[in-house]
């Protein structure tokens, strides 16, 4: 989950503009508001991937690196190499447009079998020196 971590602007009221308001609070679970400055913020992550994230899973002959719905993204990789990949990109993405990362809310989720990732213990993620706990 992405959150602005300040805002500064004008309210329009009904007596006409207000003064200039910051806001270090951000957005609430389910605020309607929420998609749309998701989606002005988030334009160019697609663009941050393509340069320096990994490839994505192949899905019917098309890569898919990413995957975006109302304020939710979800990274795909067909690697562990490709995923810390795109968390990179993510980190760098956030750092230039000054979002943070609610890391309480992310998780690493593994659909493959095999042990090494069974078992959890060849690969950890981080995302800004954080680890990305698994589920």
């Amino acid at each position: 989950m992405l959150y602005m971590s300040q805002w500064t602007g004008r309210v329009r009221a009904p007596g006409g503009m207000s003064n200039i308001v910051t806001s270090t609070i951000r957005v609430k679970q389910g605020c309607p508001l929420s998609p749309t400055l998701f989606g002005l913020y988030i334009d160019d992550i697609s663009d941050y991937m393509d340069r320096s994230g990994g490839p994505g899973a192949s899905l019917a002959g098309v890569l898919i690196p990413i995957l975006m719905y109302a304020d939710d993204i979800v990274l795909i990789s067909d690697s562990p190499e490709g995923l810390q990949c795109h968390l990179d990109a993510l980190q760098s993405f956030c750092a230039d447009k000054d979002l943070i990362v609610n890391l309480g809310k992310n998780k690493v989720m593994v659909f493959n079998t095999t042990q090494v990732w069974v078992t959890r213990k060849e690969h950890q993620f981080t995302l800004g020196g954080e680890l990305v706990e698994y589920v």
